[in-house]
């Protein structure tokens, strides 16, 4: 994951009624295998280095992708709506938790790749009766790293 996701996880979880809702839950790539539900994912689909003729602008936008699981469809896309809204807001230097020594990023714009999208409910697979829905969404993120 790049600096970006980083800070931008971080950024979500200091809005108080996300942070109510996931918690610690949002995961680069894949989920824990205990999570409670509602959680989220991201993970960047492709990364885009800007040159010019005489070499590395040091900018970079991201494509990322965020997945919201819920055992309601209703709760995933809520979810999937205030995480899409606060992540847009996502502007100017944010810190990253990277180790060891954690870098700030320059976040130069996020904008909307894709609206949300509406999965079908995935089938229990452990004996239960409690069905995930997913919501998701891309985001473009413009930053220096």
């Amino acid at each position: 994951m790049s600096e970006a996701t980083t800070a931008l996880r971080l950024f979500a979880l200091e809005d108080p009624i996300l942070a109510g809702q996931l918690g610690d839950r949002i995961r680069p790539m894949n989920l824990a295998q205990l999570d409670v539900m509602p959680c989220a994912t991201y993970e960047t689909i492709s990364s885009v280095p800007d040159e010019a003729l005489d070499g590395d602008m040091e900018h970079t936008t991201d494509r990322v992708q965020f997945d919201v699981y819920a055992n309601d469809a209703d709760v995933a896309r809520a979810t999937a709506r205030r995480l899409r809204a606060i992540m847009l807001d996502a502007y100017g230097i944010l810190p990253t938790d990277v180790t060891p020594q954690p870098p700030v990023v320059v976040i130069t714009g996020v904008s909307t790749a894709s609206g949300l999208r509406d999965y079908p409910p995935e089938s229990p697979v452990d004996g239960g009766d409690r069905w995930r829905y997913r919501s998701s969404f891309d985001l473009l993120v413009s930053f220096n790293p």
